[in-house]
């Protein structure tokens, strides 16, 4: 099941790639100065719907009685005309969908703690460069940039 974008508690229905633009009006507040009629004849929207139309992908599918339905690029465009406040809850509801879609990760940083018993005798090349419990040693190297990722207590 794909994860549902929600914005104020609001659902915007997606369909083939493309967002109700609509449903984003209604979850912006409504507001008739708003209204995605006047965004998208809007000078600068016709130009970012040219620019992206030009690589092949459909950005803008407008139905009469099915309103008008927008790609990704173009709801962050509509959400900037909103307000900040909208815009960034826009791109969080989006961080927050794509988040939710992903697979748990298979290791978590907490289990890698018994990475050094699982590497023991087996890894020759890091012989020396590690101690047992996985932190780096410098090995008698005066500049600590000959390890960048970690430092030595």
């Amino acid at each position: 099941m794909a994860a549902q974008l929600s914005i104020f508690s609001e659902n915007i229905r997606s369909a083939d790639g493309l967002y109700s633009l609509n449903d984003l009006h209604k979850a912006s507040g409504g507001l008739n100065k708003h209204s995605p009629r006047y965004w998208t004849t809007n000078e600068q929207t016709k130009e970012l719907i040219a620019e992206i139309e030009k690589d092949g992908i459909p950005s803008i599918s407008q139905k009469p009685r099915l309103g008008t339905w927008v790609c990704r690029e173009l709801v962050f465009s509509y959400a900037t005309r909103i307000s900040p406040k909208f815009h960034l809850h826009v791109i969080l509801a989006f961080d927050q969908m794509s988040n939710q879609s992903k697979p748990k990760q298979a290791i978590r940083s907490e289990r890698m703690r018994c990475l050094p018993a699982l590497t023991k005798g087996k890894t020759s090349y890091l012989t020396g460069r590690y101690t047992s419990d996985g932190r780096a040693v410098l090995a008698k190297r005066e500049s600590p940039a000959f390890y960048p990722f970690a430092q030595v207590r």
